[in-house]
């Protein structure tokens, strides 16, 4: 009943998506020149031979995807990858570092005729889904043409544990298109084997294995030269009503050290005018990088609002706090950090990345803070004690190397039920 209604409602809501579209263009978050494929409509060709499909929703999702990406192209070299998403930003981000063979599109609204058109230009052989981002009608289509998908990186958050709860077969259905899920912790492991008879892949984060990247030695030089000796620190990935915390600690800090510096990273650079303004209204002069203001001795906090530069910032911060975990966001990834060399500090709201966090913390590679006075005096510690500061990114380094791994026993279960050769096999063995 609930999939019928569903059904209904977004067949009948197609006069109202090309204002949708419009609206969305106008604040951004369309490319003009594509709206065509956000209702089904291609201009490009689908490629020759087997086309493997992987959707991740936003950044996150499809750049944590590319380690797995590589390993299905590398096990099926004759096969094309198409990457789909659903905003502007993950697309410009990802674009230039897709391998060969490898596209983006835009996923389609989630409407009937939209996703039919989607499936029969494409065609996909097989489907990996990143996360969380389930539509009810692409799923059902993907199960009623019995394409091969499988559910990677899967979560089950408390609140949609208890909708499933209250609707299981609603929720079943959607679930059921995939023939394997693996889960991102044990927790969420957890969360599906009491769901009911799913089938269940080995659990972990493929984000955690992500290549180290290497920062921008271009931009971190200037900026590494314009900072001098001041002491930094990061907040990275900060989200609304973190920040409030975070500039707190940072007053408190200057109190101490008057020379202390903080790179704040919002998690949406959109919010970034409005946190410049709580700097400013806390008596901070704020210096922000997509306005290229640069750095001087009267700056306290560098706003670094841009996409793509967070390896560059985490070379320049010796201690980083991790965002989303002093508001119950989950937390992001701390592996980014870990390895960069960045020691490590979180709040208590971990879900997201559970098991990478206790490993960390279990192995003395990360510190735990519940308010602006913990942050404080935590940041002050590391900044003062740089033995005590070099064990604690040693330690979260060698746990973040050990991740590295976590991709390819995702592969290696994932790569079969795909249709695709296992790891070591080549096609046609």
């Amino acid at each position: 009943m609930l999939y019928a209604l569903y059904r209904c409602l977004t067949d009948a809501a197609g006069p109202l998506v090309p204002m949708l579209l419009k609206r969305r263009l106008m604040r951004g978050k369309e490319d003009e020149t594509r709206l065509g494929e956000r209702v089904g409509l291609q201009t490009a060709k689908r490629p020759p031979g087997r086309l493997i499909w992987v959707h991740g929703a936003s950044v996150g999702e499809t750049l944590g995807a590319l380690p797995l990406i590589q390993r299905l192209m590398h096990a099926d070299p004759l096969a094309s990858v198409m990457v789909t998403s659903g905003t502007v930003t993950s697309a410009d981000m990802l674009m230039p570092r897709l391998p060969e063979q490898a596209f983006h599109c835009y996923l389609p609204i989630d409407r009937r005729r939209y996703v039919e058109r989607f499936l029969n230009h494409w065609q996909p052989d097989a489907v990996v889904w990143i996360e969380s981002d389930l539509w009810p009608n692409m799923l059902a289509a993907i199960r009623e043409r019995s394409i091969p998908a499988v559910l990677v990186n899967a979560r089950v958050s408390d609140t949609t544990a208890r909708r499933w709860q209250r609707a299981p077969r609603f929720f079943g259905a959607i679930i059921d298109a995939f023939a394997l899920i693996c889960p991102a912790s044990t927790a969420d492991a957890d969360a599906f084997a009491a769901i009911g008879p799913l089938r269940l892949g080995p659990t972990g984060n493929i984000k955690t294995s992500a290549p180290a990247q290497p920062p921008q030695m271009a931009t971190l030089e200037p900026l590494r030269s314009a900072a001098g000796n001041r002491p930094i620190w990061m907040a990275a990935s900060t989200h609304d009503g973190e920040e409030t915390i975070v500039l707190d600690a940072h007053r408190r800090l200057l109190d101490r050290r008057p020379d202390i510096l903080l790179i704040l990273m919002p998690r949406h650079p959109v919010r970034a005018d409005g946190v410049r303004d709580a700097a400013a209204t806390s008596g901070m002069a704020v210096a922000q990088r997509s306005r290229s203001e640069p750095i001087d001795d009267t700056i306290s906090v560098y706003l670094a609002d841009t996409m793509g530069e967070m390896s560059t910032f985490l070379a320049l911060a010796p201690v980083t706090f991790v965002g989303g975990s002093l508001v119950p966001m989950g937390g992001h990834n701390p592996v980014e950090a870990a390895d960069a060399g960045s020691a490590l500090v979180m709040g208590p709201h971990d879900w997201a990345f559970a098991d990478v966090v206790r490993a960390i913390e279990d192995d003395g590679g990360l510190r735990r803070v519940t308010s602006a006075g913990e942050l404080a005096d935590t940041v002050e510690l590391l900044l003062s004690d740089p033995a005590l500061r070099a064990a604690q990114t040693a330690a979260a380094g060698e746990i973040a190397r050990s991740l590295k791994t976590t991709v390819d026993r995702i592969a290696a279960a994932v790569m079969p039920v795909l249709g695709a050769p296992a790891p070591g096999e080549s096609q046609g063995s």
